[in-house]
């Protein structure tokens, strides 16, 4: 995979085989509707396709085919890490295709996630802006909301996804401003 430097821009790229894709575990779970999925924090040990952990740009890549999250945007105690990823495209994932966590405060704009594994975009104790993304046929939520996270999420469309357009859970601490917004 790609990990990503201070102020760097990746623009452009095709990311693919970073860590382990296994088909046969994607389509188990595709048939299954994600009903046999634990449930499992985004950024679990794993290869992200591109891993973000300070302010940078990812732009216009293709991220697919990874044995983990496809873009895994993490923050750090201490770090405020508010990089912008937009206009990706990110599929076929064994995570999301997508993922925002440890308080992250990224811009994610404008990208477009479909078939992941569990989420396509998915915030896990982040606060990302998460706006105008396109998230269809993942096997978890289009965009999926958790831990302790206060994204806003607004002008999203998600459709055909597995478990939901837009998944909110994990207690009184998770508090998204979601508003206009297409779920279908």
């Amino acid at each position: 995979g790609v990990e990503m430097a201070m102020d760097a821009t990746l623009d452009g790229f095709t990311i693919t085989g970073a860590g382990k894709y296994d088909d046969t575990l994607w389509r188990h779970h595709f048939d299954t509707q994600g009903n046999e999925q634990a449930h499992e924090h985004i950024g679990r040990p794993g290869v992200p396709g591109i891993a973000v952990t300070s302010d940078c740009a990812v732009l216009h890549n293709i991220v697919h085919h990874n044995g983990s999250t496809g873009i895994a945007i993490t923050g750090a105690a201490g770090k405020n890490v508010s990089p912008r990823i937009a206009g990706n495209v990110s599929y076929r994932n064994m995570g999301g295709g997508i993922g925002s966590m440890n308080g992250s405060t990224a811009l994610i704009e404008q990208n477009t996630c479909f078939e992941n594994l569990h989420a396509g975009i998915g915030c896990d104790g982040s606060s990302p802006l998460v706006k105008d993304n396109t998230c269809h046929s993942n096997i978890r939520s289009g965009i999926g909301i958790s831990e302790g996270s206060s994204p806003k999420v607004t002008g999203n469309l998600c459709f055909r996804n597995r478990r939901g357009g837009i998944g909110i859970r994990t207690g009184n601490e998770t508090r998204p401003l979601v508003e206009g917004n297409e779920c279908r």
